[in-house]
């Protein structure tokens, strides 16, 4: 059998599948990003996902992929490893391979192909792979970096419309009135209060990006703007990723609701990538991440 793992910043999801790679079971438990919801966080949801999944089935696990937010190096994925065989005696044994949950999105998104996938939820980046072992990561550098893109970074750039609002460096507009309003922001306090606590609270700042895409579609200029710089930061991944792989004619896959849900944010994306380069083949995603994992699993079984 094999454990696939997609964990980010807003759930964690496990797969077990047979050598035949039919699911088994799923399961779905809180967020395993390790810098985002922090390391000890992290690996209780790991391990909750990981026992779930496990639950009544006792049969071998030839191969584990796990693939997680803020992965970026050997020793973060030999600590994820060692807590994993540390908690959860049904796998010490077992071939683990910890990544940056990028892969998983990849392997995913195009059933293993090579390709280009371009993650675009509540955090951005972008991965290429050309197939002949030459690869490109662009983005997903935490949230410290803002995110651009994403949907904490259209969220973000809503604070600075409803702060510009505020005291009329921005003409009132519907956009702003509502930001406001959710916000409930009355006056300069109101502001201070909010914006010294406000944007560390992630998911609740990655929420204020359905406010942008909606006002968008509606013409809002401001939110229309905000589109407009998310899509290009997009975009340059994108390029970048195309650039620094030499991948050729590629396939590219978006996943993630903001890239998915019908709205201009999506449509002015896809028509930037029509001008980059009319040969991209853009494809839905074939599988969600946590099935990508298992592809990876699969793929990963023998190597060290």
């Amino acid at each position: 059998m094999y454990i696939g793992v997609a964990g980010g910043v807003s759930r964690t999801v496990a797969i077990l599948a047979d050598e035949r790679k039919e699911t088994l079971k799923r399961t779905v438990t809180e967020p395993s990003s390790i810098r985002t919801v922090g390391f000890d966080n992290a690996m209780d949801n790991l391990e909750s996902a990981l026992k779930n999944v496990l639950d009544g089935h006792d049969g071998k696990i030839v191969s584990a992929f796990i693939g997680l937010g803020d992965v970026f190096d050997e020793i973060d994925a030999q600590n994820v490893t060692q807590e994993v065989k540390k908690r959860i005696p049904a796998v010490a044994n077992t071939s683990i391979h910890v990544k940056n949950n990028v892969l998983t999105a990849h392997a995913g998104a195009l059933a293993g192909e090579p390709g280009i996938v371009l993650a675009a939820g509540t955090v951005s980046a972008a991965y290429a792979d050309d197939g002949r072992g030459n690869t490109h990561m662009a983005g997903g550098f935490t949230f410290n970096e803002g995110s651009p893109g994403g949907a904490y970074d259209l969220g973000l750039q809503g604070l600075g419309v409803a702060a510009k609002a505020l005291d009329y460096r921005l003409r009132p507009s519907a956009f702003a009135d509502a930001l406001l309003d959710h916000l409930k922001v009355n006056s300069f306090k109101d502001a201070i209060d909010l914006l010294e606590h406000f944007p560390s609270d992630r998911p609740a700042v990655a929420k204020l990006a359905k406010l942008v895409t909606r006002f968008a579609d509606e013409g809002d200029s401001h939110a229309v703007g905000i589109v407009e710089t998310a899509t290009d930061e997009l975009l340059l991944m994108v390029k970048t990723v195309m650039t620094m792989s030499g991948i050729e004619a590629p396939r590219l896959s978006v996943t993630g609701g903001l890239g998915n849900a019908n709205t201009l944010f999506k449509k002015r994306f896809i028509e930037k990538v029509r001008n980059l380069d009319s040969t991209i083949e853009i494809r839905s995603p074939v599988h969600e991440p946590a099935f990508g994992a298992v592809i990876l699993a699969e793929r990963y079984a023998d190597k060290l």
